[in-house]
């Protein structure tokens, strides 16, 4: 999953909006997609860190995060219970990033960019990830 309201602290907003730019110039040699925007729902009582961080990394950087009515959420998300004091973002710019088995495509891609690779364990090999 990846999001550019970035709740924990929006200073990490411009990183995240950097990275979908290089996400997508990887994607460009093979014509895979790694970056797939399908929206995110944040869900949490209003005053929680969750919703009062997606609001705030949001409108300090423009970012497209609407709440969500009750009526919207069952409409869009029948299995999704609300508690009473709970509410809901939506962020459409939100997303998820390729599967384990499209990495090594793109390390390879970021090698031939110029990227270094480095990993946790010296002993890994190309696309392995501990």
């Amino acid at each position: 999953m990846i999001r550019q309201a970035y709740f924990e602290d929006a200073a990490y907003v411009p990183l995240v909006l950097r990275s979908y730019e290089l996400w997508r110039k990887l994607e460009e040699p093979s014509r895979e997609t790694l970056l797939r925007i399908t929206g995110v729902l944040s869900v949490g009582r209003q005053d929680s860190e969750i919703i009062c961080g997606t609001r705030r990394a949001a409108a300090e950087h423009g970012l497209a995060a609407k709440e969500l009515s009750r009526q919207q959420i069952q409409e869009r998300y029948p299995s999704l219970k609300l508690s009473k004091d709970e509410v809901a973002l939506f962020e459409s710019d939100g997303g998820v990033l390729g599967s384990r088995t499209r990495g090594p495509n793109a390390f390879e891609n970021g090698r031939g960019a110029g990227a270094e690779l480095r990993f946790q364990n010296n002993d890994a090999k190309l696309g392995s990830q501990r």
